[in-house]
């Protein structure tokens, strides 16, 4: 499966995978010109895309999808929240995207119905996790190949910058309350049948609370797998 991370961050978050025969977007949360210029856009060959819940950094640009023939599936909570279209579709527990059988499950953020999606390719059997904005991962995996996960903060980095009164305590409040730590992502690893594991994508990372090289190198050290880090992060 081909795995391309067009933005990640509070600016903005969307990915793209595809099987060869059928791809999908993960979120929409930048401007239709950075996705065009990215993957060389083609509405025709996007079977949808999948949006986890409807802050601005997610959902920015589905309607401008929409409009040019991209479905948006998305929960019913998210889809009440959103600008309506046609094209926006409210999901069932699972449901198929071209050659992907996709099911959802539950987050924990300050949104009204979020979702994370287990994607499985029909074409060639290879599985992928993708998980963001959340306080926990509801459930244990196993046949996983590809994990895109949130890893936003670090409990030291976040320490120093309440120390240093770059941030507030109310801040830290809802860090802790709605975005997946690095801790956390370690904890969720292990929990996680990591076999089959070919790259872990540790996505969503925080501008002041998190470094990349950090992130990368303790989850490569402990699982031994291909590991990447996204978000204008300091390191």
């Amino acid at each position: 499966m081909f795995v391309q991370v067009i933005g990640s961050g509070s600016s903005g978050n969307c990915y793209y995978i595809s099987d060869g025969a059928s791809s999908l977007m993960l979120d929409a949360g930048i401007c239709l010109r950075k996705v065009k210029m990215n993957m060389k856009f083609k509405a025709s060959s996007v079977a949808g895309c999948l949006i986890t819940h409807e802050h601005s950094d997610h959902i920015r640009s589905a309607e401008a999808l929409c409009k040019m023939g991209v479905e948006c599936f998305m929960s019913e909570g998210t889809y009440l929240k959103s600008v309506k279209h046609y094209r926006m579709s409210i999901i069932k527990k699972k449901f198929k995207a071209g050659t992907f059988n996709i099911t959802t499950f539950d987050l924990e953020h300050d949104s009204a119905q979020p979702i994370g999606y287990l994607i499985r390719s029909s074409l060639t059997g290879e599985s992928l996790l993708y998980a963001t904005d959340t306080a926990s991962i509801p459930t244990t995996w196993d046949n996983l190949n590809y994990i895109l996960v949130e890893a936003n903060w670090s409990q030291s980095l976040l320490d120093t910058n309440i120390t240093n009164g770059l941030m507030t305590s109310e801040m830290k409040e809802r860090l802790i309350r709605t975005h997946f730590s690095l801790a956390k992502v370690v904890d969720f690893l292990w929990a996680t049948d990591m076999s089959k594991v070919k790259q872990i994508h540790l996505i969503h990372l925080s501008h002041k609370n998190a470094n990349k090289e950090l992130f990368v190198n303790t989850v490569q050290e402990i699982f031994g797998k291909e590991t990447y880090a996204w978000g204008t992060t300091v390191g």
